[in-house]
Order: structure tokens, then C-alpha cells, then sequence
């Protein structure tokens, strides 16, 4: 029996935290107390709780707000993963299934696939029950050890089948065992509910299934039915076919072969590599049934499946797809002007939602969403797509730990596009008090106009309607005197911001 490792792009969550110094001395307030929610929609400006009588000559300061963008809050978090019963709790990200993606609503079960990410940068893969409200719980507790046979379909021993327990380690690779002469494999996996059992061989269709591993250990008896290998051709005339991806979907019918097939796989290994030719090859399907095969290109919109009839065994398919010609193209940087790679861009139509529902099959996500067209930026933050035909198109940019944004491509500058880091919180700004010692007033534009009296040294806390870019003008004035004005331009606003206000003239 032996051990080896396999390279696998495993798609996790990187939460970015930033602490800036912006322009014209405003900065970002302490994050906000447990349990205050980042959600989009607006909320009732927050004032001082009590009204406070302020001295005839107390300075005042009047905030006036202009917004310039909406930022797209990430999703709520739906899983909770933690070392044992008591331990600490760990980094986790929804990989495929329910919840999964950057615009799912934040109530509804489901099935879903998760990534923990474990002390040294392993990482493990569990299947997790999403509540309709609330937050799932995993846990991950100690390694216990794990062994099995693998035999064909008349119970001959299987040599050289890999089988995999959903552990990635710190290279990415995926940590998998492999059978001797007697099909025989052991190794170890850290105990827990949900854990993904992949075994794949030479010929055979590849099987999985949810196991749950607990002290002394998980024994596990597998036979892998013959297998087919689909060969798939794209009809199209393009030069630039590498970066397209093939998926495997299951339709409306789903054998028993295919109901065991790992579709999830996809997700994390971003679907099948096509070659320059427009040849893609997927191996270890089952025999029995049928699939709809799925390409996605930048230049190429979301299309429907094609099916293909499995019980072939000469199986292979023609997918014409038609690439467009124009293209829409540009840079997305952080607020520092550095650029981010990785960041998914849609071209898509006003109201159309990026969000398709979670299925048993666990795909990636977004895959299911029609009419779209999605590129991924580069190590440089470019990106090219496909150049929508409708004029009202909006270009919807999403990364994992910053806010993300909705641009309608009528009314798009030149330059680049920024995404700010995701502080978390509720959206506002507190003003802090002009002058030391002194008990002031202060008012706000928004919401028709509110007002407040603050006491000395205390500051003034005001929601605003959403996560944002916002700018600032602070006036400072005492009685009839011309204001002291401080503007803060072009402030991305996800969480409490402070304003200093300049003192009274």
C-alpha cells in the first residue's frame, strides 16, 4: 500500500483584512461589536440615544453625504467549523452546492460542500446539511485511521485504485492511497461527519460517497463498476481555445452510475482542460445513463447543455459553440492600486440574478446560470469577455474577502476598477467631536435631515443607507460664522468609518 499525492486547484476563501490610513485624515473606525451585520439593505440612521442640551455657542458640524457607487456585500457566513467539540474554530469556505458562489440568498437548505482549512494550510472537504436559518455546524476532530478493499464488478481485487478522503495538503495537492495486489489501502483521515470517499481506477467508473469517520477508524468495501471515457470535441473556428472548460451536469434522469459520480470534483479542478484543438477527454463516467456536457469560454455566453448517451460505448460528442468577436476588456486593482488576480466577471443582464439553487449533485457554483458571460482575471488583474448585445448590460465583479461591485458598461469610465478590501460591520460613519472637553451638536443630509446633540468627548454615529464609496464634506461653524470645511473624497465605506472634522473657526 502506498501513499501519494495529486495536484489539485482547490477554490478557498482568503479573507483580506486592511487597516488604512486614507487621504485627508479620515480612518477606518474599530471594527464593530459582535453581532453587527453587514447586510445591503438600508437601515434607520443611528443618532445618540438620548437627546443632549447643548450651550448657546457650542460649535456644530454638518456632514454632508454624495454617493458614488453601491459595493455588493459578500454572503453571509452558513457554516461553522471548529476542532472537536471545544476547540477553536477554523477557517471555512463553501466549495460547490447550496450556498455556494458570491450571490446566494442568505435563507435556504440545502446540501453543501466545505472546505476547513487545518493548522500547516491542509485543508479537508466535508458535506454539510445548511439550515434554512441559522449556521451549520462542522467539526473536525483527531486522525483515526481508515482502510478498505477495492475490487471490480466480479469481485476481483483492483491494483494501483486511488482513493481519495477529501484532505488537500499545504501544496494544494490532493492527499490520496493506493491499492496493493490485494486491492487493499489504509491510511488516516481526521474524524468527522460527511467525509467525501473518492476511488477511482484505470477503466473503471469512478465512485463516491458521504462516510463519517470516528474512533477506531472507517473500513470501507468498494467495487467500481466498468467505466466509459467520453471524448468531446468543440466545433468552433478560434485560435484561443485553452482557455475554455468543459463540465459534466447531470439531467433530468440520473442513473444509478452517475449518482455516484463525483460531479463536485468539478468545482474544485474548475471542470475539464480543453487543449488549443478543442479537444477535451473525461474518463471514469459510468456506462449507463445520460449527461449534459457545459463549455464556458470568456467570449462564449452560458449555454445549454448538450446531452450525450452514455450507453455508447463508442461515446463521443460534437459541441458547437460560437465565439464572439466583440470583447470588453479591462483591470481590476485593490485600493492600492495593486492587482488582484482571481476575480470572477460577469456580463450580465439588469436583474438577472448570479445565484442558481444548490443541487444534491453538489456543482460548482454559478455553473447552472444561463446567459451569462464569466472571465477570471489575471495574475495582473485584466480580464477579457464577451461583449453583451444588450445596451443596458452590467459588469458585476466578485472576489472572496472584498466588497463587490455592479458597473453598467453604458456608463463605465476608462481606468481601472477597484475593489476595496471587506472590513465586515455595519456601514457608517462616526464623527468625532471637534473640539476637546466641549459638548457639541451635529446633522446629517440624510434621511430628509437628522440632528443630535452629543455630549463632550463623546463622538456621533450615523448608518448609512449601504456599503459604498461616499464622499464627505464635514462643515464646522460656530453660530453664524463661516464654516471650517473638510472633504473626504471617494471614501469605500464597508464598515464604521471615522470622520475628523476640522475645528471651528
Amino acid at each position: 500500500m502506498q501513499r501519494r499525492t495529486v495536484p489539485l486547484l482547490v477554490l478557498t476563501a482568503v479573507v483580506a483584512a486592511a487597516v488604512a490610513v486614507l487621504a485627508f485624515g479620515g480612518r477606518e473606525a474599530p471594527p464593530a461589536p459582535p453581532g453587527v451585520g453587514a447586510e445591503s439593505d438600508p437601515v434607520p440612521p443611528r443618532a445618540a440615544p438620548t437627546p443632549v442640551p447643548v450651550p448657546v455657542g457650542a460649535p456644530h458640524v454638518h456632514v454632508a453625504v454624495r454617493t458614488e457607487a453601491a459595493f455588493v456585500p459578500p454572503p453571509l457566513p452558513r457554516v461553522r467549523a471548529a476542532l472537536g467539540a471545544t476547540g477553536p474554530e477554523l477557517p471555512v469556505a463553501l466549495v460547490a452546492g447550496e450556498g455556494a458562489g458570491f450571490d446566494p440568498p442568505p435563507a435556504r437548505a440545502g446540501t453543501a460542500l466545505v472546505a476547513v482549512t487545518l493548522d500547516g494550510g491542509r485543508q479537508v472537504l466535508r458535506q454539510v446539511a445548511l439550515p434554512a436559518d441559522g449556521v451549520a455546524d462542522c467539526r473536525v476532530g483527531a486522525r483515526v485511521v481508515a482502510r478498505g478493499r477495492v475490487a471490480d464488478d466480479r469481485g476481483v481485487p483492483l491494483r494501483d485504485a486511488r482513493v481519495w478522503l477529501g484532505e488537500v495538503d499545504a501544496t494544494g495537492a490532493r492527499v490520496e492511497f493506493v491499492t496493493d495486489a490485494s486491492g487493499e489501502w489504509a491510511g488516516d483521515v481526521p474524524a468527522g461527519d460527511g467525509v467525501p470517499v473518492v476511488v477511482a481506477a484505470a477503466g473503471r467508473a469512478s465512485r463516491w460517497q458521504g462516510c463519517t469517520a470516528v474512533p477506531p477508524g472507517l473500513e470501507l468495501a468498494t467495487v467500481l463498476q466498468p467505466g466509459r471515457q467520453l471524448e468531446v470535441q468543440l466545433a468552433v473556428a478560434a485560435d484561443d481555445l485553452a482557455a475554455a472548460r468543459l463540465f459534466v451536469v447531470p439531467t433530468s434522469a440520473v442513473a444509478t452510475g452517475l449518482a455516484e459520480w463525483p460531479f463536485f470534483a468539478q468545482a474544485l479542478d474548475d471542470g475539464f482542460a480543453v487543449d488549443r484543438a478543442g479537444r477535451a477527454v473525461v474518463a471514469g463516467l459510468p456506462p449507463d445513463g445520460e449527461v449534459g456536457l457545459l463549455v464556458r469560454h470568456p467570449l462564449l455566453a452560458g449555454m445549454a447543455p448538450q446531452r450525450v448517451n452514455l450507453r455508447d460505448p463508442n461515446a463521443r460528442a460534437i459541441v458547437p459553440v460560437e465565439l464572439a468577436a466583440a470583447r470588453v476588456q479591462g483591470r481590476v486593482v485593490d485600493e492600492a492600486g495593486a492587482p488582484l488576480a482571481g476575480v470572477v466577471v460577469w456580463a450580465r443582464r439588469p436583474g438577472q440574478a448570479l445565484d442558481a439553487p444548490g443541487t444534491a449533485r453538489l456543482l460548482p457554483p454559478q455553473l447552472p446560470v444561463r446567459g451569462t458571460v464569466t472571465a477570471v482575471s489575471a495574475a495582473d488583474g485584466t480580464f477579457v469577455l464577451a461583449a453583451p448585445a444588450a445596451a443596458d448590460a452590467i459588469l458585476s465583479l466578485r472576489a472572496q474577502g472584498h466588497a463587490g461591485l455592479d458597473v453598467p458598461l453604458a456608463n463605465r469610465v476608462a481606468g481601472d476598477l477597484v475593489l476595496p478590501a471587506w472590513r465586515g460591520g455595519e456601514p457608517s460613519f462616526v464623527l468625532l467631536p471637534p473640539a476637546a472637553g466641549a459638548a457639541w451638536s451635529a446633522s446629517c443630509d440624510l434621511a430628509a435631515g437628522i440632528t443630535a446633540g452629543c455630549a463632550a468627548d463623546t463622538p456621533w454615529q450615523v448608518s448609512l443607507p449601504h456599503p459604498g464609496r461616499y464622499t464627505f464634506v464635514v462643515t464646522t461653524r460656530i453660530g453664524s460664522a463661516d464654516g471650517n470645511e473638510r472633504t473626504f473624497a471617494g471614501v469605500a465605506v464597508t464598515g464604521p468609518f471615522e470622520l475628523a472634522p476640522l475645528p471651528a473657526r
